[in-house]
């Protein structure tokens, strides 16, 4: 008996080594090995994210903008549908002329021309004269007025602008500014 004793625990031994490296190899190890494919996924997923978050943040931004441009857009062509750009643009243009003391405006629509990046507006070429009396010193207001077009909108831009002596009336300078704004297609 005692002779078998050791043996007994020899194999005792043996048997709880065997199975402690088999727990060791075959749940510890694969455990630890998913916690760490498990951590890694997680990081992967903080960085996606916020990745998700920036563009979400980028895109409410350019939402933002887009809609203060489109608010800009509506206040100047009329937030009612009714009110023709076509119509409401020369009086408005007259108008800006005579705050800066200037008579005789002629408003002339010179073409339109599609915007393919906004659809449902377009482009409209206005050609716009002016006379100014030759001894009048308001050459200078035409020239602030001329000026301060594109600074009323963003939507107005002035291509050219030129003065020559009228061919009808030799006491009149003719000045003439071309513009284009963007409008909604009528």
């Amino acid at each position: 008996m005692t002779a078998s004793l050791p043996r007994t625990f020899f194999l005792f031994c043996v048997a709880c080594s065997l199975a402690l490296c088999g727990f060791y190899k075959w749940v510890l190890i694969p455990r630890h090995q998913r916690h760490d494919e498990l951590v890694h996924r997680k990081e992967q997923l903080v960085v996606g994210l916020e990745s998700a978050r920036l563009k979400f943040t980028v895109g409410k931004q350019a939402e933002q903008k887009a809609a203060a441009a489109r608010g800009a857009l509506n206040h100047f062509l009329g937030d009612d549908t009714s009110d023709s750009a076509m119509v409401a643009f020369p009086k408005e243009i007259e108008d800006h002329f005579t705050r800066f003391g200037l008579r005789d405006v002629v408003v002339r629509m010179a073409t339109t021309e599609k915007v393919p990046k906004l659809p449902g507006y377009e482009r409209v070429f206005w050609s716009v004269g002016v006379s100014v009396p030759r001894t009048d010193r308001n050459a200078e207001g035409l020239l602030l007025a001329v000026s301060d077009l594109e600074q009323q909108s963003r939507f107005i831009k002035v291509i050219d602008f030129a003065m020559q002596p009228s061919p009808e009336d030799q006491s009149l300078r003719t000045a003439t500014v071309n513009m284009m704004i963007v409008a909604k297609k009528q």
